[in-house]
């Protein structure tokens, strides 16, 4: 099993792969199966596999750039 931040790892299995037996007893095998056609699409899409966290002060500032600007309160 490899966890994010193994750099000595030659082979890099996804999480869902490496905890197959654990997320099929959870899920039920049609949840897993359901769960590997969502990865392998996303996999496929070529989409950067690590998005920012909200908590990141950058994504937090552009956030804010992105909100519409409330009027000024009369005073």
């Amino acid at each position: 099993m490899v966890h994010v931040g193994d750099v000595g790892a030659r082979r890099r299995d996804p999480v869902y792969v490496s905890y197959r037996a654990e997320l099929t007893e959870l899920m039920g095998k049609a949840g897993y199966d359901r769960l590997v056609e969502l990865c392998e699409e996303r996999l496929a899409s070529r989409l950067p596999l690590l998005a920012p966290h909200p908590a990141d002060p950058a994504v937090r500032r552009s956030r804010r750039s992105q909100r519409p600007r409330r009027p000024a309160a009369h005073r």
